[in-house]
């Protein structure tokens, strides 16, 4: 897509990155004094959390703990402490610029020299042969997701806090760059054949836009630069061309701001280098890519989780503001200005932010001062009843426009081998009245087995057990990409909006005749509903057909109906066709806890009588 338009001696003529900065610069003063003014509980936020930097032991990065990947699975332990150090760094210089009293300098250059002392800015997960798939890789060292986002944090962050670092100055600034050309910029820039660079997945933009924002900072030389800059829009074109025409992000919600969030980063500093003429903000699906962080907003905090996502976040509304600004949608933008909303009710979310991984990100404090006006006014957003998106086969349904109110449905078909995959083709998740009612269990902490195609599968939340399309003869769906659903197909009417699609390509079934098909219903009006049918047939008869719910409440079964604690809502099934039984699933993972508590229902709906047909219908009302 840029390559199309653009050739390399567009590049070199438009581009001009002499004057580019992704944050305000320490000497402008009048840029800061505004920036806090524009959100003064950030700025107070962000120098209580550089006083709590001050008063911490600096993290120690051994190798006891980097090696704990490798000898017991554990990435969160030395990830914890490698996140903890970049977030300090970030904290403070903006924290400096904020107050301009000089307290925290010390703190700051000690840690631009500590992250150039690093033995490795790779983190032990990706410290592996898979991910060093580079031409001549003795030659090249890897560059993983957070070798380049510390590249790009070193290079913000100095160019930002400089003229408060004298008298010593240049011997931090030559150092930074030996370290950031050494490590990461050079290597690509030499054409070693990184697997990321195919743009795939997230990698290619995050890796992509944190390389140019790096050579944007630190490299003077225009032609080089440009010439840079060309090369890695040939990943981004590929990335976007690995995108459905509907723009969905198959890798979930949670990696929207990794994906085509990041993809933004890359767009808009060659937007900003070259004064708008190299652009593509106004191509169709570059706006589709962007708008689907709000198709999957539900209510609340909550998205739909398909995929490696949780079901409770929040994307930055900066990136999303400065997204729909750039692409002319006001969706994005109103969209934005709600998320901001949220956010400021949410002192238990702001508490944790603070102090996460993403608050010291140089991209995070410029969206967060510079990019949206925290006095804007929001208006009245309105989402649509029905969204299908029938490329990659996803939909979300609403009973009403307001999204604390009614039914709201999401269901996907897919195959079993996209991005961040789960064995979930025809998963449907259920909430009302803003409450989750059926689930998507999402993901846990990621660990050595995550990615591990072994043992992807068999870690609850992410295979066929913990999703709720059918069970045939205990035989769960596969992961692979001939998995798949077909005739995914949406039928919407005011009054009724149904999604079906055939399910029997999803499982490796030896079954003559087998055929398997699910629909879900959405009934507007004075009694509202959600059904969902599971239709299954054989040339003999099924041995066992069982539908599994799961849910964050307590559940009360009784004859034909089961209730669901603390919320308006009930099933009812035909209970002499269907068997229902409740179970607890107690979580043992610190961020499914933090999602839904210390426990899980599992409703487990089993035909009584399977025959060569057997159907599932469970109908959920109020």
């Amino acid at each position: 897509m840029l390559q199309d338009r653009y050739s390399e001696t567009d590049f070199i003529n438009a581009l001009d990155h002499s004057d580019w900065s992704l944050l305000p610069n320490y000497a402008q003063a009048d840029a800061w004094r505004a920036a806090a003014q524009n959100d003064p509980s950030y700025t107070e936020k962000m120098i209580a959390s550089a006083e709590e930097a001050l008063a911490e032991e600096w993290p120690r990065l051994n190798l006891s703990l980097f090696s704990e990947f490798e000898l017991i699975g554990n990435r969160n332990n030395y990830e914890a402490k490698y996140f903890r150090r970049r977030t300090n760094l970030g904290i403070c210089c903006a924290a400096e610029c904020l107050e301009r009293k000089g307290r925290f300098i010390s703190y700051i250059i000690d840690g631009f020299w500590s992250l150039c002392e690093e033995s490795t800015w790779v983190i032990p997960a990706h410290y592996r042969s898979k991910f060093h798939s580079a031409k001549n890789s003795d030659q090249y060292p890897i560059v993983d997701l957070f070798a380049a986002e510390t590249a790009m944090v070193l290079s913000s962050l100095y160019q930002c806090i400089s003229p408060a670092l004298e008298p010593i100055q240049k011997r931090v600034e030559q150092r930074i760059n030996e370290e950031i050309n050494r490590r990461v910029l050079e290597p690509v820039e030499a054409g070693a054949t990184y697997w990321w660079l195919n743009g795939t997945n997230n990698w290619g933009p995050w890796i992509a836009s944190n390389c140019l924002m790096s050579a944007a900072t630190i490299w003077p030389d225009k032609e080089r630069f440009a010439k840079f800059a060309h090369y890695l829009s040939e990943c981004i074109d590929k990335f976007i061309g690995h995108y459905k025409e509907d723009g969905v992000c198959d890798e979930g919600p949670g990696y929207w701001g990794k994906a085509p969030g990041a993809m933004l980063h890359f767009l808009d500093c060659l937007f900003e280098c070259s004064n708008g003429q190299l652009s593509i903000f106004n191509q169709e699906k570059i706006k589709r890519m962007g708008e689907y962080i709000v198709h999957a907003h539900l209510c609340g905090n909550n998205f739909v989780n398909f995929a490696d996502a949780r079901a409770r976040m929040f994307p930055n509304p900066g990136v999303v503001y400065r997204y729909g600004e750039r692409c002319d949608s006001v969706l994005m933008q109103d969209f934005a200005l709600h998320i901001r909303d949220l956010r400021k009710k949410s002192s238990e979310f702001d508490d944790k932010k603070r102090k996460g991984r993403a608050a010291g990100q140089p991209e995070a404090i410029v969206s967060r001062l510079c990019w949206l006006d925290y006095k804007q006014e929001l208006g009245t957003i309105q989402k649509p009843l029905c969204v299908y998106l029938p490329d990659t086969q996803v939909a979300v349904l609403r009973e009403t426009q307001d999204q604390d109110k009614g039914f709201i449905v999401a269901i996907k078909g897919g195959h079993n081998q996209e991005n961040h995959n789960h064995n979930d083709i025809g998963q449907c998740i259920i909430y009302h009245d803003a409450k989750p009612i059926f689930i998507d269990v999402g993901v846990g902490t990621y660990s050595r087995d995550t990615f591990n195609p072994d043992t992807r599968y068999g870690i609850w939340p992410i295979g066929a057990q913990s999703h709720n399309p059918p069970v045939i003869n205990g035989i769960k769906q596969c992961d692979g990409e001939e998995f798949k659903a077909t005739e995914f197909n949406c039928s919407d009417t005011e009054q009724v909006t149904c999604i079906s699609m055939n399910l029997k390509n999803a499982y490796k079934l030896d079954v003559p005749g087998f055929d398997l098909n699910r629909e879900c219903r959405l009934e507007r009006g004075q009694n509202p509903s959600v059904e969902l049918v599971d239709s299954c047939s054989a040339d003999k008869a099924i041995e066992q057909f069982e539908v599994n719910l799961v849910t964050p409440y307590t559940c009360t079964v009784e004859e034909g109906t089961v209730l669901i604690e603390e919320t308006a809502v009930k099933l009812e099934y035909d209970a002499q066709a269907i068997d229902c039984q409740a179970s607890i699933k107690e979580m043992d993972d610190d961020l499914l806890k933090d999602q839904w508590g210390e426990s899980l229902t599992v409703l487990s709906f089993t035909c009584k009588n399977p025959d060569k047909h057997c159907e599932s219908r469970l109908r959920i009302t109020v």
